[in-house]
């Protein structure tokens, strides 16, 4: 008896159509490359590569970019806020105001250094503290609780960030330069202080917190202006990078901002009560300032 062979499927049967398919999905399969190790590390690398050039990216835009205008805009309203409110009882009369300590983590003043560009405006808060003002970029600058207040006897100390993702208020700290000015503004008045000399410490060194730097025991004699941060720039913080500066004049609130700054800040001379004041490009009233001037009398970072 001959074994007959299996009968094909018709043409177009269920059978013909499924054997059909399996072999379209077999050709499918061995035409899928697979991924090699290398490959797969490769794509890997390069999408953390994006990632972190995006990061830097975004950490230069907002350091050097939205958070300092953010603070111009929060200082002029600062500013507008001062000067509205009502005058003190007490009027000026030869003896330079003090202001007294303000409560945690409240804003007290605005800082103005032309030597961190023209229209750096950073606020001013109480205590050093990382999380309530030293990263925030609405303050950024504290004042240490255990030194004096702008315009009195002793030290006037502040911390501010020199790098880092969030705010850097003293990133140009090594720009100053003997005789810069450093201007304050409060609800009191207006503080210059002109900067003397930079020195660089461990963190440990806390002297320089004394009411006269780096002597212990010794009388707050001067009026003295103190500035730390960390160093070295955007590498660390192993050092602490410390600015002086000496107090040179005070002028009431009522009186507009300083001539000098005015001229330099077009931001302040806009804002400035004083009608004589320069406005638009500073460039075009450099000279007039710096006459009207003349003629004025554990470390955090």
């Amino acid at each position: 008896m001959t074994e007959q062979p299996p009968a094909q499927p018709e043409p177009g049967s269920r059978h013909a159509g499924s054997r059909s398919a399996g072999a379209r999905g077999a050709t499918r399969a061995r035409g899928r490359a697979r991924l090699s190790p290398l490959t797969v590390i490769g794509e890997i690398l390069l999408v953390a590569g994006l990632a972190v050039f995006g990061y830097f990216g975004w950490q230069q835009f907002n350091t050097e970019v939205a958070v300092p205008e953010k603070q111009q805009a929060l200082a002029a309203q600062d500013s507008a806020r001062w000067a509205e409110a009502p005058a003190p009882e007490k009027t000026w009369a030869g003896r330079i105001p003090v202001m007294k300590q303000p409560a945690a983590a409240e804003v007290f003043g605005v800082l103005y250094v032309p030597a961190f560009g023209k229209t750096y405006a950073n606020r001013m808060a109480q205590t050093t503290d990382w999380w309530t003002v030293l990263n925030l970029d609405e303050k950024g600058v504290g004042h240490y609780e255990q030194t004096q207040m702008p315009g009195d006897f002793g030290n006037f100390a502040v911390a501010g960030h020199r790098s880092g993702p969030l705010i850097n208020s003293f990133r140009e700290v090594m720009e100053l330069r003997i005789g810069d000015p450093l201007y304050i503004e409060t609800p009191l008045g207006w503080y210059t202080y002109r900067f003397r000399n930079i020195e660089y410490v461990l963190p440990n060194e806390v002297d320089v917190l004394n009411p006269f730097p780096r002597l212990d025991g010794e009388p707050g004699k001067d009026r003295i202006m103190t500035l730390t941060t960390c160093h070295p720039k955007q590498e660390g913080s192993a050092e602490r990078a410390i600015a002086y500066a000496v107090f040179e004049d005070y002028r009431p609130l009522k009186d507009g901002p300083p001539p000098a700054l005015a001229a330099v800040n077009p931001l302040v001379g806009q804002q400035s009560k004083n009608p004589t004041a320069p406005k638009g490009n500073p460039e075009e009233h450099a000279a007039l300032g710096a006459r009207e001037a003349n003629a004025e009398t554990g470390v955090r970072g």
